[in-house]
């Protein structure tokens, strides 16, 4: 009878297992756990974009580790309430800015904050490439903000 007890909770485990992994596959990892990275660092290492600075949590420590630091990556706080951080970076030539792309955030509303502070100092985003993971969800966008044009 014990026999027959394990025998079906190990039934059991092996199909509960089985489902998580068919997921797995099917849904790929988390956003934090993407592997969309592999795409993003080596355009980075290929490309000679100037400094690139990660504006959420998750955007820098994994290049850092997976390119032994040899890209020149920074962080820089978005607060609409001491923005000159962020301003001193925008319009400058080489300048990039690295983020998850909107609604995959781990800090929720830092694209919207660091785009409102740029709107409101005439600054405007360009989109230089979006990063997406083995499925196909965009999941890094790499970016620059110019100066808007006068009207």
């Amino acid at each position: 009878m014990l026999a027959v007890i394990t025998g079906f909770f190990a039934a059991e485990n092996v199909l509960a297992t089985n489902q998580y992994f068919a997921q797995f596959i099917r849904n790929g990892p988390a956003v934090i756990w993407t592997n969309a990275l592999y795409p993003l660092s080596a355009d980075l290492t290929q490309s000679h974009y100037g400094e690139i600075d990660g504006i959420d949590w998750g955007t820098i420590v994994p290049l850092r580790v997976l390119e032994r630091a040899t890209v020149p990556l920074e962080a820089i706080d978005v607060d609409e309430n001491a923005p000159q951080p962020a301003l001193d970076k925008m319009g400058k030539d080489g300048v990039v800015f690295l983020g998850h792309v909107k609604g995959l955030e781990v800090f929720a509303g830092v694209n919207n904050r660091l785009d409102s502070i740029a709107s409101k100092h005439g600054f405007t985003k360009q989109v230089i490439r979006t990063f997406s993971d083995q499925n196909g969800r965009p999941v890094f966008e790499l970016f620059q903000y110019r100066a808007a044009a006068a009207k």
